[in-house]
């Protein structure tokens, strides 16, 4: 029986916080946290100060989803779309702070100049100027008029040249962002998460669309029945414990019920245990865990076996779904074990990926934490050889960008490929035909040829750097990764000014990777900007046992180092005219550096 889907009715700002602040209205597990940027919070202030449309919230009606908080939403509306600006609005009108993306809390601040009526995000430098109110939050906290006439009075002292009149009529104006009229589609009970999420999508077409894992999230968050809510926490809280420790240590006294099951005691030693390595996202957890349950590779078809479906005879039946839930738990419990996650994260690190900022693919590591849980699986495969495979997997992923594009089939198609000849076989089959001699020799030079910082070749080169102990630049005791984890000088062997100076001025010319080299503070200050032939030859002279720059401490230790950060030794008679022969001797050996490197893995 057709069925109104939804309605539509109007609601001051003032009235919606207020729905928020008494519960009226809630947050959804369907949500994602705070992602707006400073910029968009602004926009939005701007935008209601003068009277623009910010268009509508969306709400929706059903008792059985499950809140952030992990209430229900019985007697509730929740919220579908606009939880973006609603979590603006009280962060900056309210002062309250609120949880990002990386699950930090932090607050946001406006300042307003009611000469200009500009707003802008707060900054330090607003302090310094009379001109400006530093935080508009104080007007809508419990401010009364008289607190308002003192505050106008305070400013008109140190602002001689604004009339009281004015200020009070801009600071009204500020004050009626409260009134301003907001759109509040009401989406009917009768709809199911599915189509509560296609309408999400449709009207949110234009900010950030939820996905799939979204949409397994919700249904996880809402069943009950078997336990698809204690998966959805396990996986929320092994999420926000890789970022904050004190997530899972509350547990306990926040959470006694899930205390209290078998998924906290599969996720409680996070709590004291620090990855800087593999920082898993929900779509991480999902996309690994369905992976190993089910040996396949798109999400896509897990929405469908959690509602029951029998693919071969097209119908839904409860023991689909029931065996559906019991896989992902089986995978999810791989994915959280502490002994594998530990055991893949020192595989990783021992490829010299030491540190999160240097991995540009993280569909590389989960493809690599596949193949390690398969692998820890299979009785016929040495465990010796386990750590030499996965690192070699990974690094070769990153060098072909095998998970650049199309990840999710990529995916499906290695495991599948694994599942029918063998991890071996088939890894054996892509090394051969992906990084034959024609990579090494000419693919992997020509990546090389960029002023991206974030090239995998180049993230590569340097963690081969770190796994081989180098030293930076022109030092024998401080190590490329010691300066790349306090993150020390990038260092550029044809200085920037010295190159501009004689004719280069391109920056994709002057800031290609092969121009870089990790160096200490101190020497680079000392080196200036002189050419090379100049600078290395003064390191050079200066190379001495008793020398006390910071430099190598011999003519032998001197080339050595050259060796280790693949500069040619030519460089000591290099300049300007050079530049391009220096980036081209550079790349090859690089190119071969980086060889060495995976063939010694």
């Amino acid at each position: 029986m057709d069925f109104e889907k939804y309605g539509i009715e109007r609601d001051n700002i003032k009235n919606i916080l207020g729905y928020i602040e008494s519960g009226q209205i809630a947050v959804p597990e369907l949500q994602r946290p705070f992602v707006w940027s400073p910029k968009q919070i602004t926009e939005l202030i701007d935008s209601l100060y003068n009277g623009l449309p910010t268009g509508f919230i969306v709400v929706w009606t059903n008792d059985k989803i499950k809140l952030k908080d992990g209430t229900t939403s019985v007697g509730k509306k929740i919220i579908i779309d606009g939880q973006q600006r609603i979590t603006a609005l009280r962060a900056v009108l309210l002062g309250q702070n609120v949880i990002t993306a990386t699950y930090n809390e932090r607050g946001f601040q406006v300042a307003y100049n009611p000469f200009t009526e500009k707003f802008e995000t707060y900054k330090p430098i607003h302090d310094k100027s009379s001109k400006w109110i530093c935080d508009i939050s104080i007007f809508f906290k419990d401010n009364s008029y008289s607190e308002t006439i003192k505050f106008a009075n305070d400013f008109i002292e140190r602002n001689p040249d604004m009339t009281l009149d004015l200020l009070l009529n801009r600071l009204d104006k500020l004050k009626r962002i409260t009134n301003r009229e907001i759109g509040v589609v009401n989406l009917s009970s009768k709809l199911s998460i599915a189509e509560a999420t296609n309408i999400f999508n449709l009207m949110n077409s234009k900010g950030t669309r939820l996905g799939q894992e979204d949409y397994i999230m919700a249904k996880l968050s809402s069943d009950e029945k078997f336990d698809g809510y204690y998966l959805w926490k396990t996986i929320d809280y092994f999420c926000k414990g890789m970022h904050d420790k004190k997530y899972i240590l509350e547990i306990p006294e926040k959470d006694p019920d899930f205390a209290n099951t078998e998924y906290y005691n599969k996720i409680k030693w996070i709590g004291k245990y620090n990855s800087s390595i593999y920082i898993p996202t929900y779509n991480d957890i999902l996309r690994v865990s369905y992976a190993i349950a089910f040996k396949e590779g798109v999400l896509k078809k897990l929405s469908d076996l959690l509602d029951g479906r029998d693919f071969l005879e097209k119908v839904y039946t409860e023991e689909i779904a029931c065996d559906t839930f019991s896989q992902l738990r089986e995978g999810l419990f791989l994915f959280v074990n502490e002994y594998n996650y530990k055991q893949f994260n020192l595989y990783i690190d021992s490829t010299g990926f030491k540190y999160y900022k240097l991995i540009n693919s993280q569909s590389s590591l989960n493809s690599s934490y596949v193949m390690f849980l398969n692998m820890r699986d299979d009785k016929d495969f040495n465990k010796k050889e386990m750590n030499s495979y996965i690192q070699k997997w990974f690094i070769m992923s990153l060098l072909t960008g095998r998970y650049s594009s199309s990840s999710e089939s990529t995916l499906d198609q290695d495991i599948k490929r694994v599942t029918e000849r063998g991890f071996i076989q088939y890894f054996r089959e892509l090394e051969s035909s992906l990084l034959n001699n024609e990579y090494w020799n000419t693919t992997l030079i020509h990546s090389l040829e960029t002023s991206s910082s974030l090239t995998s070749a180049y993230l590569v080169y340097l963690a081969s750097q770190i796994k081989k102990s180098a030293n930076s630049l022109f030092s024998s005791t401080i190590t490329v990764d010691s300066i790349i984890k306090i993150k020390g000088d990038v260092h550029h062997i044809f200085p920037r000014e010295y190159l501009k100076a004689n004719g280069i001025t391109s920056t994709k010319i002057i800031n290609q990777v092969c121009n870089y080299a990790y160096i200490d503070t101190s020497v680079n200050i000392d080196i200036g900007d002189d050419a090379p032939k100049k600078y290395f030859h003064y390191v050079l002279n200066n190379s001495t046992v008793n020398n006390t720059l910071g430099y190598v401490k011999s003519e032998k230790a001197f080339y050595k180092n050259l060796e280790e950060n693949c500069i040619p030794k030519e460089v000591v008679n290099y300049d300007y005219q050079n530049y391009d022969v220096f980036l081209k001797k550079r790349r090859l050996l690089m190119a071969k550096y980086i060889k060495e490197y995976y063939e010694s893995l």
